[in-house]
């Protein structure tokens, strides 16, 4: 999808998109460095304060990388949910405030590298039975992103997931050794520190 395709969706605030499977942990939600940032500054925290409280480092085998993603309750629901409402809604991750949507980012190469950075959307159809979303709106993806206070070119964003497609590429072609993992983490979170 573009930034002027539409999709069909409906939100009743039921606040199961802030909820996964069952057990503690850690969820799928990762953190990017940008979000660690806004949200940290929304609750008044530094971002290593923020990280260390709501965040935690992980290896994502897909990824072949160590990155943050947001914990979760013993219940499954977000470690950001309180009495059903988010404590960081307006500097939410990017994450949720594009659901239903996704924003990946495809990357080019040419002889020298990196040639470009193509942005495109895509639609959850189907969100998890225990939502309780319609699709009885039809919302362009520019409007959906206006009203959800997600930046339409998301500079901040974009270079952090170029840095982390960066390291990916790395890790893909051998396996990185944990001080190479720890270097690749830095790049990524350095901020924290």
């Amino acid at each position: 999808m573009t930034i002027d395709d539409s999709f069909a969706f409906s939100c009743n605030l039921c606040g199961n998109c802030c909820r996964w499977d069952a057990g503690g942990g850690v969820s799928d939600n990762l953190l990017s460095g940008a979000d660690i940032i806004k949200m940290a500054a929304h609750l008044g925290m530094t971002p290593g304060a923020f990280a260390g409280r709501y965040g935690c480092a992980v290896y994502d085998p897909a990824l072949k990388l160590r990155v943050i993603k947001l914990k979760k309750n013993p219940d499954g629901s977000c470690i950001l949910l309180r009495e059903g409402r988010c404590i960081a809604y307006p500097a939410r991750p990017r994450t949720c405030a594009l659901f239903p949507l996704v924003r990946g980012y495809s990357f080019a190469l040419d002889d020298g590298g990196l040639a470009s950075i193509a942005e495109e959307y895509f639609s959850l159809s189907s969100p998890a039975p225990a939502h309780e979303c319609g699709c009885d709106k039809l919302l362009r993806v520019r409007e959906w992103l206006e009203q959800n206070g997600a930046p339409i070119s998301d500079e901040a964003d974009r270079r952090w997931y170029t840095k982390l497609w960066r390291h990916y590429t790395q890790a893909i072609d051998i396996p990185l050794s944990d001080e190479l993992l720890n270097l690749a983490f830095n790049d990524l979170y350095k901020f924290i520190y």
